[in-house]
């Protein structure tokens, strides 16, 4: 687990900088590559999170 997940994603993604309200969009082509399919652990506000993503579309 990373311990400052916003401050390594900024920092990989150069320029332009990851900005939040980008946050609903890249978690969207995330889950369209298959990238949230299998979370490690587990977390209602997650769960949560992934069924919203699941009727978007």
């Amino acid at each position: 687990m990373l311990k400052h997940p916003k401050e390594t994603l900024k920092g990989k993604l150069g320029s332009p900088t990851f900005r939040e309200s980008d946050g609903a969009l890249i978690a969207k082509a995330a889950y369209e590559r298959g990238l949230l399919a299998k979370p490690q652990g587990s977390n209602r506000s997650y769960d949560d999170f992934v069924a919203e993503l699941t009727r978007w579309g």
